[in-house]
């Protein structure tokens, strides 16, 4: 179970919608996609309501593994065979916080229909550049602010009580930092579904460790996301506020300049990789004014000036690339 996204630029390579041109917009009507969202989160109430072996069944048979993963590494449940199941279930469902959960989801999803319409254009341009793609099926959950996105062999589920919005009232008495909730939002469904499933697709596959091929590894990613998800904004992109991608945009330069002066692109150091590519506050080499993930950030832009240089190279091309330091060469970045 994997738990968990070029003619006309702007700054550096940040595609900003206001332009009047977006470079990554494609013809994707033609392409057919037919998804529906299984209501999994209410279907799994109603269980814990009847107790019905013949519904254990039907969601045996209409969610696959996907269902077991649920009850076992998702809320510890056990299978859903075991003798104590239906009690289990019984009784994290008739918990206050979970019911609360419950409530303020359906209140802000009374249908998935727009979780639908985005994922469907989604997958439409996903399918635009890689023709062979299968879109996995579509499921929501709950599972007390445990897990936002999951994917299981061809089940794509969405923990929709991690998208109850950034202020949301239970985030901020669990404790959950305000960085962490900048994407804890509606509109940053689609694009957590869509890191999850480039994750998914193209796992790493750079023969070295360094830390230039890991944020050539997750900017390629986003790359990906940005792609498919053409018309959504830098700030649900990368989960960054205003003010924040307009530090990267000018202090661009100075990150490269880091990076290159200290010779830290070519460390296989685990805590330095951790340091430019993983979430936090900010990225601590720099001043707290920046975002975390600066080293993600630059690799997009890297990507995105190999894509612009290279115009002949597809998508599929570009992931099958196992040699980061090519991509470095023929990008050509100058920030």
């Amino acid at each position: 179970m994997k738990i968990y996204v070029h003619t006309v630029l702007c700054v550096g390579f940040m595609l900003c919608v206001s332009c009047s041109k977006n470079p990554f917009v494609r013809k994707v009507d033609h392409i057919p996609v037919s998804l529906t969202v299984i209501d999994f989160h209410k279907k799994i109430e109603h269980l814990s309501q009847t107790q019905s072996t013949e519904q254990t069944q039907a969601l045996l048979q209409e969610c696959g593994p996907f269902f077991e993963s649920f009850n076992v590494r998702i809320m510890k449940l056990g299978l859903s065979t075991d003798s104590a199941y239906f009690p289990k279930l019984a009784d994290v469902m008739s918990k206050s916080w979970m019911k609360e959960l419950y409530a303020d989801v359906e209140q802000q999803y009374p249908d998935n229909a727009h979780i639908q319409q985005e994922l469907t254009n989604a997958f439409q341009y996903y399918m635009y550049y890689f023709p062979d793609f299968t879109p996995p099926r579509i499921a929501s959950f709950i599972s007390g602010l445990q897990y936002s996105i999951v994917i299981d062999e061809d089940m794509l589920a969405i923990g929709l009580d991690k998208y109850l919005g950034e202020n949301y009232i239970g985030y901020i008495q669990a404790g959950i930092a305000s960085f962490m909730r900048r994407g804890m939002h509606k509109e940053r469904i689609p694009v957590d579904c869509m890191i999850a499933l480039a994750d998914a697709e193209f796992p790493y596959n750079f023969s070295d460790e360094f830390l230039l091929s890991y944020i050539i590894h997750h900017g390629r990613q986003m790359y990906l996301v940005r792609s498919v998800l053409p018309h959504v904004h830098d700030t649900v992109l990368w989960a960054y506020t205003e003010k924040q991608l307009d530090f990267c945009k000018k202090s661009e330069n100075q990150f490269w300049k880091y990076l290159v002066s200290e010779n830290t692109l070519y460390s296989s150091d685990y805590l330095t990789i951790k340091r430019f590519v993983e979430d936090g506050p900010f990225t601590h080499v720099f001043t707290k004014q920046s975002p975390g993930r600066v080293g993600q950030w630059i690799g997009y832009n890297i990507v995105a000036s190999f894509m612009n240089k290279n115009p002949e190279i597809s998508m599929e091309e570009l992931f099958s690339i196992q040699d980061a330091q090519e991509i470095m060469n023929k990008a050509r970045y100058r920030p």
